[in-house]
């Protein structure tokens, strides 16, 4: 996933839960409370941290954009990843890309070494999602993947191996299917 699709996303998934964004800064502020959350891209990869912090008026009445590191709580979010807790977001496993030529949309997904590629029959058949990936422009794209992450692609997100096991056997079935069909086409009146 591109660093600015990444930002772009979170930056939408954050408003629609009515927080303000300010830098890498998202806040939202009720109850005497103010929650922080802080993209922190790393030094060394395409990867990002999500700090998450809490912040009491009562006890700061001056500060009125406090950054994580200055909440009375405070904390950096992580993900399970093959079953492994890791806070750290790579971009790298997620990528989109957008072609201009045929106006289609691409979610892919590094597992194993090799690039998982989601289009709409993917969504439909895997994850049983309506998402559409062609003909739409990429702005609608990413809002529809961020509903998408909400609901039925939280276990990719979650990284469980069961998903991506079963859409690497989608993958192999389709490859098989494709090629008897190309080595031994349907006869008229037959389904193959």
């Amino acid at each position: 996933m591109e660093t600015e699709v990444f930002k772009q996303t979170a930056a939408e998934v954050f408003k629609k839960n009515s927080f303000t964004k300010k830098g890498n800064y998202f806040r939202k502020t009720g109850d005497g409370v103010t929650a922080v959350i802080n993209l922190q891209r790393s030094n060394f990869s395409k990867a990002y941290y999500i700090n998450a912090g809490f912040s009491i008026e009562e006890i700061h009445p001056g500060l009125k954009e406090p950054k994580d590191y200055e909440c009375d709580l405070s904390n950096r979010m992580e993900i399970t990843i093959d079953e492994k807790k890791t806070s750290l977001f790579d971009l790298d496993i997620i990528r989109l890309s957008h072609d201009r030529r045929d106006k289609s949309n691409l979610l892919s997904v590094w597992h194993d070494g090799e690039s998982l590629y989601m289009d709409e029959y993917i969504f439909k058949d895997v994850f049983n999602s309506d998402i559409k990936t062609r003909r739409v422009p990429p702005e609608v794209f990413v809002d529809n993947l961020a509903f998408f992450f909400e609901k039925e692609g939280t276990s990719l997100l979650e990284g469980k191996r069961s998903v991506l096991k079963t859409m690497r056997r989608y993958y192999d079935d389709k490859i098989h299917h494709d090629a008897m069909e190309f080595i031994i086409p349907a006869r008229p009146g037959h389904s193959g």
